[in-house]
């Protein structure tokens, strides 16, 4: 891989490559999306090998901070639970991370299969996590968003740790606390110092890891509740319960982590003290792991697993296809000249209420068009904020008289109309597009 990265020509110290324009690779399909950006499977017409190319838009002028810190972070870090920055580089419209292709979807994925792992296999991926989060911890950076989704599996069912956007540089050699300016991370695993704005650190990570032990274990999260008032209240007393049989290890090793003063976070202390990273890898919750050897022993997954056929399903049979607009289509622009005759009307737009965060609802211009797509912008300055991955099985529904949902495999999406009327325009027409578009052909 390293001789074939040289042909292309692409360098760990510059940003920019003239040499290696957008139209050198082939997208080969959709992998899915995040808060500002896609992810496509692409193919270099170079050397033929295979990537992930995350697509930054340029218009999300509010994210270049978080964007710079994500490549500044992922090219400081070197390790096998990691996924690779190949490089990066950009043109008039985004900016592309090259990033390292993990055929095996997440662990959030597994999960969805499995529900609760075995034992055995529950603690060999802890334990990748925890060498990971060891390392990074060293170099001075905390993830500040680790969970399942963002947990990916290689090719060998290894854990490969990714999505730096929320990432953060801190001083390891001091004891100053690291200020959060905003919430970060998912409700779900979000720190209780976090939730209430206090510091985040290296810590915050480890009762990400609290969360994640007790998921893979037990099958549910330790504080998840529909409404968010109560799941908040719970986080920020570190109130969960355990249900009965549970593995005596587990449970000691989630009372460990998951504990309100992150200075009593099991990994937390320095090494010397009785909560060091040392003490965290000797919890007889890994008594069966050897740290060593964590990413040279294959996972023991389950072979109706494995040998589960990959479908890779084209856009008009419902799969998560591309939710943003034409501009980036196709990556030449051969193929981008072809993929223009298809009209891609607009069919409502409009300001709309979108929830931002947990409680909060900001003002966004949200945009329906024919492909069908739904995106919405900062409605002043028109900046792109985001898009609803649209399948067959996305739909909108009505909530109260403005308020409406629009429910898609992964996620829920939040809004209100300006008026009743406003409100069931949005649902009729969103509802109405989409089964139109993926009406069976006769």
């Amino acid at each position: 891989m390293a001789d074939s990265l040289k042909e292309l020509s692409i360098s760990k110290d510059n940003l920019t490559k003239k040499d290696l324009p957008i139209k050198n690779f082939e997208k080969i399909r959709y992998l899915g999306k995040g808060s500002y950006a896609r992810v496509f499977l692409v193919k270099s017409k170079i050397n033929n090998q295979t990537y992930a190319m995350k697509i930054i838009p340029k218009s999300t002028d509010g994210k270049k901070s978080e964007v710079k810190i994500e490549r500044d972070v992922m090219l400081k870090l070197n390790h096998k639970g990691i996924i690779k920055l190949y490089g990066t580089f950009y043109d008039k419209e985004n900016t592309y991370f090259l990033l390292e292709y993990v055929p095996n979807g997440s662990l959030a994925d597994l999960l969805k299969k499995m529900t609760i792992l075995p034992l055995d296999l529950a603690q060999h991926y802890c334990a990748e996590i925890v060498d990971v989060l060891e390392y990074m911890h060293s170099k001075g950076i905390v993830h500040r968003d680790v969970k399942p989704e963002n947990i990916m599996l290689s090719e060998d069912y290894h854990l490969k740790l990714g999505d730096f956007g929320s990432a953060k540089f801190i001083d390891t050699k001091t004891s100053a606390k690291h200020k959060v300016e905003k919430f970060v991370g998912s409700p779900e695993y979000v720190s209780p110092e976090v939730l209430l704005e206090e510091e985040s650190g290296p810590a915050s990570d480890l009762w990400a890891l609290g969360c994640i032990v007790y998921q893979l274990c037990i099958g549910v999260l330790p504080f998840s509740n529909e409404k968010e008032y109560f799941l908040l209240e719970a986080i920020a007393n570190a109130r969960y319960k355990f249900p009965d049989g549970i593995d005596d290890d587990v449970i000691d090793l989630c009372k460990k982590l998951l504990v309100l003063d992150p200075k009593k976070r099991l990994g937390s202390g320095p090494e010397g003290s009785n909560l060091s990273y040392k003490d965290l890898k000797q919890h007889r919750f890994f008594k069966e792991v050897k740290f060593d050897e964590v990413f040279k022993i294959k996972p023991n997954i389950p072979l109706e697993i494995m040998d589960k056929p990959k479908i890779e399903k084209k856009p008009s049979e419902g799969s998560e296809d591309d939710p943003g607009d034409s501009s980036d289509e196709d990556f030449s622009s051969e193929n981008s000249n072809k993929s223009s005759t298809n009209e891609n009307k607009l069919v409502k737009e409009g300001i709309v209420l979108k929830k931002c965060g947990w409680i909060f609802y900001k003002q966004r211009k949200l945009k329906l068009t024919s492909k069908p797509s739904l995106s919405y912008y900062e409605p002043v300055k028109g900046y792109y904020k985001g898009d609803v991955a649209i399948t067959k099985k996305t739909k909108a529904v009505k909530v109260t008289a403005t308020k409406f949902h629009v429910i898609t495999d992964k996620r829920t999406y939040y809004f209100e109309g300006l008026s009743p009327s406003d409100t069931e325009q949005w649902i009729e027409l969103i509802n109405s597009i989409i089964n139109y578009y993926y009406l069976p052909s006769p």
